[in-house]
C-alpha cells in the first residue's frame, strides 16, 4: 500500500489509472486500517470554579443530598431560590464540586441569562454546548433533533446538570437529563413551578454563625476574636458575602485596624449619607489599588459582556485583560492578583475572570467620574480593537482563502496556531462576540459591527447558534444600511439569507423563511450593481441563492445560479489586478460551484455530469489546504461513480476520502465516507472492509441515534449470517 499526501500522479496496479493523492490498492484490504481510531468520549466537567471564600450552608447541604440520593429519587430536581447576593448561584456550585465523583459520566453547567436575548432562551444553544461537551461531533442544526440527540446521550448515565438562573418551565424540562440516575440543580431569584416533583429550597441571607465564619476566612492566616463589633459589622453588611468580602478587606490590608473601627468608619459614611453600603465599601476597595489596577478595573467596567437583565458581569479570558493591561501601561498579572485579592475580580472558568457581581456598575461609576465624558467611547474602543483583531485572526485560521470585505488591521498582532484554537476561540467568546456587536450597532459604530458579523461566519455556519446567527446578520445587514456601506449590505444580506435558510429547520412555518430567505437575496442582488462592488461578492450572492433552490428542490434551477456564480468567480480567479489571496479564495469559489452543482446532479439522477463536475472540483482543490472541501467533494465522486456502475473506481476515490480525515474532527464528513464505503465494499464482495466500516459507523450511529443506526443493524445481522 502506497500512500502520498499531495505527491505526484501514481499508476494504480488494478485499473491503470492516474490518480493523485492518497492512493490504496483495491485489493488490499488493510486501508481499513487507517480508520481513525475509535475516540473515547469526554466526561464533561462544566462547572465554574468554586468560589474560595465559600463557608457553611451545611444545612442546605445536606438536604441537597438527601434529596439527590435518596432510594426514591428519580432524576431530582433541586430548585435554589432566593435575592440576589443570597448565594444560590455559589451553593449550586460548590454542592456540585463537592459532589461530582457522585456523578461518573460528567458535570454540565449552563447560565441562562447569558443565552435570553430578545426576550426568549436560546436553549437549541444550550443544547448544542451540552452535547459538544459529552463529545458529540455532529450536532445536528435541528431543535427536535438536538433534544432527541441529548436525551440519547444522557440515557443511562448518571449526571449532574447545573442551571443558573432559569426563568421559564421549559429551562429545566429540555435540558434535564433522561436518565432516572442523574440529578438537575437549578437556581433562580423566585420560586416556581417548574416541573413535578420538583424540591424546592429558598435561601435566606447567611445565619450569623456563617457569617461569622466567612469573616474568620477573610482574614486567614490572622485568627479574630468573635465580638459585639463583628456581629455588628455582619449586620451592616445585611449578611451579604460580597459586602462582607469587601468591608473586611480593611482589616486585611492593616493588622492593626479593628471590627470596631471599620463600623465606626461605616456609620460616619452611613451618617454622610448620598452612599449606599455597597458604594462605601467597594469604593474603599478601589481607593486601595495602585493607580494601574484601578486603570483596569475602569476598563473592565464597559467590557460589553453583559447581557440584559440581572447580569453576571463580565466573563472576560485572562489573555484580554493581559493585553488590555499593557494597552495602558500597566503590569498585567499583577493587576490581576491585585484585583482578585480584593474581591473586585473572581476566578471563573479555567483562563477566565468575571467582574465581580454587583462591581460593573460601581466600575463604571468610577470610569464617568475620573475619565471625563465619553469614557464608556473610549474605552470599548480598546475593547472592540482587541476583539476585532482576534475574531478576524481566528477566521483567517479556520479558512485562510475566503473572500473577505474588511481586511484585518495591519497593527494586529493575534494570531492562532490552527484552526481548532481558532474554533474554540470563537465558541468561547461567542456571547462576548454578540454582545460587543450589539452595543456598537446601538452607538452607531457601524464598522466594527460589520467586521465582527463578517469574521463570525466560520463559527456559526456549522449551524449551531441558530438564534445567534439571525441577530449578528440582521445587526451586520443594518449597521451597512445605515452606513451606506453597499459592498458589506450585499454581503450581510446574503449572510442572512443564509442564516434564515438554516433557521428555517426549526420553524412552525420553514416557507415564511424560506421567502424572507428570498427576498434578501433579491435585494442583495439590487445591490450588486451598485459601482465599486467585486465581482466575487456578487457571486457569492447567487451562490447562496443556488444554496436556496435546493433546498427547495429545485434542482436545475440551482444549477444554473451555481454555474453563474462559478463563472463569475473564475473570472476573477484570472483578473490581473487581483491579489494572491484574491485568486486563490476565487480559485476555490469555483471549485465549491462545481461541487455543489455535483451535488444536485446526483439528486437528478445524472450520475455521469456529477463524476465531471466533481472531478473538476477535486482538481483545483487537490494540491490546497482545503482537505475537508477535498474530503466531501471525493465522497461525492465515490457515490456517483457507485451509482452510476463503477465501484471499483469508487472504491479508490473513497479510501482517498477515509484517509484524509484520519486524525480530524469532522464526524459527519467522516461518517459519509464510512457509509459509501460500505455500499462499495458490499457490492464488490469485501465483507472485511464492509464490516469494519459499519461496525464504525454503529458506533457513531448510536451515540447520536441516527436514523441509518436500524439499517446499519440490519447489514451488520446479514454479515454475521453470511
Amino acid at each position: 500500500m502506497a500512500a502520498h499526501d499531495e505527491g505526484p500522479l501514481n499508476r494504480n496496479e488494478v485499473s491503470g489509472a492516474e490518480v493523485g493523492g492518497d492512493l490504496y490498492q483495491s485489493q488490499n484490504l488493510t486501508v481499513i486500517n487507517r480508520l481513525p481510531a475509535v475516540r473515547k468520549p469526554p466526561v464533561p466537567r462544566g462547572l465554574p470554579a468554586p468560589s474560595s471564600m465559600y463557608v457553611n450552608r451545611v444545612g442546605e447541604k445536606r438536604q441537597m443530598t438527601t434529596w439527590t440520593t435518596s432510594s426514591d429519587a428519580r432524576s431530582p430536581v433541586v430548585l435554589l431560590s432566593g435575592r440576589p447576593g443570597v448565594g444560590a448561584s455559589s451553593l449550586a456550585v460548590e454542592w456540585g464540586h463537592h459532589h461530582d465523583q457522585d456523578y461518573p459520566d460528567g458535570t454540565l453547567y449552563a447560565d441562562l441569562r447569558r443565552e435570553r436575548a430578545e426576550g426568549g432562551t436560546a436553549i437549541s444553544a444550550v443544547l448544542a454546548q451540552f452535547l459538544d461537551s459529552c463529545g458529540c461531533d455532529d450536532v445536528p442544526p435541528e431543535f427536535s433533533a438536538r433534544l432527541q440527540l441529548f436525551r440519547t446521550v444522557t440515557n443511562k448515565k448518571r449526571m449532574l446538570v447545573v442551571l443558573d438562573h432559569v426563568e421559564h418551565e421549559a429551562e429545566v424540562r429540555t435540558l434535564r437529563p433522561a436518565s432516572v440516575r442523574s440529578a438537575v440543580v437549578a437556581t433562580c431569584l423566585h420560586r416556581g413551578d417548574y416541573v413535578t416533583g420538583q424540591r424546592d429550597l429558598p435561601l435566606k441571607p447567611m445565619d450569623l454563625d456563617a457569617a461569622r465564619l466567612l469573616v474568620a476566612k477573610l482574614l486567614e492566616p490572622h485568627e479574630i476574636e468573635m465580638s459585639p463589633e463583628v456581629d455588628e459589622l455582619i449586620e451592616l453588611c445585611e449578611r451579604v458575602p460580597k459586602l462582607l468580602e469587601l468591608a473586611v478587606g480593611r482589616m486585611r490590608r492593616d493588622a492593626n485596624v479593628t471590627a470596631a473601627d471599620v463600623t465606626a468608619w461605616l456609620h460616619g459614611e452611613l451618617r454622610a449619607g448620598g452612599a449606599s453600603i455597597l458604594d462605601i465599601v467597594a469604593g474603599d476597595a478601589y481607593e486601595s489599588l495602585s493607580t494601574e489596577a484601578k486603570r483596569v478595573y475602569r476598563v473592565l467596567g464597559f467590557h460589553p459582556g453583559s447581557d440584559s437583565g440581572p447580569h453576571p458581569g463580565p466573563d472576560v479570558a485572562k489573555d484580554a485583560i493581559l493585553d488590555l493591561a499593557s494597552s495602558v501601561d500597566t503590569d498585567g498579572p499583577n493587576v490581576i492578583t491585585e484585583l482578585v485579592d480584593r474581591h473586585l475580580l473572581e476566578p471563573h472558568t479555567h483562563g477566565r475572570y468575571r467582574l465581580a457581581y454587583l462591581m460593573q456598575a460601581h466600575a463604571r461609576a468610577q470610569s464617568r467620574g475620573i475619565d471625563g465624558e465619553g469614557a464608556e467611547r473610549r474605552v470599548l474602543a480598546l475593547w472592540t480593537n482587541w476583539y476585532v483583531d482576534h475574531a478576524q485572526a481566528a477566521d483567517h485560521a479556520f479558512i485562510r482563502d475566503r473572500n473577505r470585505v474588511f481586511a484585518p488591521r495591519p497593527q494586529s498582532t493575534a494570531s492562532f496556531p490552527d484552526d481548532k484554537e481558532a474554533m474554540a476561540w470563537l465558541d468561547a467568546e461567542r456571547y462576548n462576540l454578540l454582545a460587543l456587536q450589539r452595543r456598537l450597532y446601538e452607538l452607531g459604530e457601524f464598522l466594527p459591527v460589520m467586521q465582527l458579523g463578517e469574521t463570525m461566519w466560520v463559527l456559526y455556519v456549522g449551524a449551531r447558534y441558530l438564534e445567534d446567527w439571525l441577530q449578528s446578520s440582521r445587526l451586520a445587514r443594518d449597521a451597512s444600511i445605515a452606513s451606506a456601506h453597499r459592498a458589506g449590505e450585499l454581503r450581510f444580506r446574503a449572510f442572512l439569507a443564509r442564516a434564515l435558510m438554516e433557521n428555517a429547520v426549526n420553524a412552525p412555518e420553514p416557507g415564511r423563511m424560506f421567502a424572507e430567505a428570498e427576498r434578501e437575496l433579491d435585494e442583495a442582488w439590487a445591490v450588486s450593481g451598485a459601482t465599486g462592488i467585486e465581482i466575487d461578492l456578487r457571486a457569492s450572492s447567487m451562490e447562496f441563492k443556488g444554496r436556496l433552490r435546493s433546498l427547495e428542490h429545485r434542482y436545475r434551477e440551482a444549477i444554473e445560479c451555481h454555474r453563474v456564480a462559478r463563472d463569475m468567480f473564475a473570472e476573477q480567479a484570472v483578473a490581473a489586478d487581483a491579489s494572491a489571496a484574491q485568486r486563490r479564495a476565487n480559485r476555490r469559489g469555483v471549485a465549491l460551484q462545481n461541487q455543489f452543482i455535483g451535488v444536485c446532479w446526483i439528486l437528478l439522477g445524472e450520475y455521469e455530469a456529477a463524476v465531471k463536475s466533481l472531478r473538476e472540483a477535486e482538481a483545483m482543490l487537490v494540491d490546497t489546504d482545503h482537505y475537508r472541501d477535498v474530503a466531501k467533494i471525493r465522497i461525492g465522486i465515490g457515490e456517483a461513480l457507485r451509482l452510476n456502475g463503477d465501484p471499483a473506481a469508487a472504491y479508490e476515490v473513497l479510501t482517498q476520502a477515509v484517509a484524509a480525515l484520519e486524525g480530524k474532527t469532522w464526524g459527519r464528513v467522516e461518517s459519509d465516507a464510512l457509509w459509501q464505503l460500505a455500499l462499495v465494499a458490499e457490492e464488490r464482495d469485501l465483507p472485511e472492509v464492509e464490516l469494519q466500516c459499519l461496525n464504525r459507523l454503529r458506533e457513531r450511529y448510536s451515540a447520536i441515534q441516527h436514523p441509518r443506526l436500524s439499517e446499519v443493524d440490519e447489514r451488520l445481522t446479514r454479515l454475521s449470517a453470511g
